[in-house]
């Protein structure tokens, strides 16, 4: 097969999904592995290697993709291309991921978080939104995500950090967190808080809630969400003045379409507020990848 073609990795605490795309959004193989966390960086660059190789062969490449895009839980270190994250990968104590991965293929790689590597990779997929310069999504899902366009650059702190927008206050609660906060989107909004929330109900799990038509657990759990989501994104918005917002993540996938006009009618409450388009992300559980190869490909120029 002709052309550049690339790679495009997501990392998560659970598992890792590696896509190979052209010049273009358009996939055009997947694979994914179990991350097996807790077990050595090493064991998972060894399975990660044959399934590269597997992608890259099966479409005439030789094995030598053009370049590689990588989007990981973090928080990663994307100057030096390690991974700092002993929440979800234990295991991976200052992996090298760069290093690894360009020693093995002679390519160009990069690393960014998995939550930029999902924004970019709704971004550079809809036409409408391919000129947008400031963005925000948020993923939830075990936590909730964040990533900040900002006047079309990831938006990164000092030292490069990430910004952890999931940590933001937005109740008087108490469901304390990791972070050390209690109150924060993410005691309140993630999949195993709402898991929690329909246990206190009598459910035995958030699935349980929504495999029935309707019902009062269901509006309670999204009522609340959405509570709880508005709450944020006043101040997201009113700070970040972003042109668009997206919504991905497997609870945003469950709940936003109901939560979706209680968001919407709140934020067009606010006065001083934007004008600023809310949507669900349409690439799902693909985004990360999409946006790690289009590091790579030049499908996104910014850094």
């Amino acid at each position: 097969m002709s052309g550049k073609h690339y790679i495009g990795i997501d990392i998560g605490g659970s598992k890792i999904a590696i896509g190979l795309f052209g010049k273009d959004p358009g996939m055009l193989g997947k694979v994914v592995l179990p991350t097996c966390a807790t077990e050595p960086f090493g064991h998972a660059f060894a399975r990660m290697v044959p399934a590269i190789d597997r992608l890259c062969t099966g479409h005439g490449l030789g094995g030598m993709p053009d370049g590689i895009g990588i989007g990981c839980t973090g928080p990663v270190d994307v100057r030096r291309g390690l991974v700092r994250n002993p929440y979800t990968l234990p295991g991976w104590p200052d992996a090298p991921l760069v290093e690894a991965f360009a020693s093995r293929y002679g390519c160009p790689v990069r690393l960014e978080n998995d939550a930029d590597t999902a924004l970019i990779g709704e971004l550079v997929s809809r036409e409408e939104c391919r000129k947008v310069k400031n963005a925000l999504m948020l993923t939830f899902g075990t936590g909730v995500g964040s990533a900040v366009l900002r006047s079309g650059a990831i938006l990164r702190g000092e030292d490069f950090s990430h910004p952890e927008l999931g940590h933001l206050l937005v109740s008087e609660a108490v469901s304390s967190c990791y972070c050390g906060g209690s109150g924060c989107l993410e005691s309140l909004a993630s999949g195993p808080a709402l898991h929690e929330a329909a246990r206190e109900l009598g459910f035995a799990s958030l699935d349980e809630v929504f495999a029935r038509p309707s019902g009062e657990a269901r509006s309670r759990l999204v009522g609340a969400w959405a509570l709880h989501v508005t709450r944020a994104l006043w101040a997201l918005v009113a700070t970040l003045s972003p042109e668009v917002v997206l919504f991905g993540g497997g609870v945003a996938d469950c709940l936003y379409p109901h939560a979706k006009d209680i968001i919407t009618q709140g934020l067009s409450s606010g006065v001083f507020l934007p004008p600023t388009r809310v949507k669900k992300a349409m690439h799902g559980n693909d985004a990360g990848m999409v946006g790690a190869a289009a590091l790579v490909s030049g499908l996104f120029p910014f850094s």
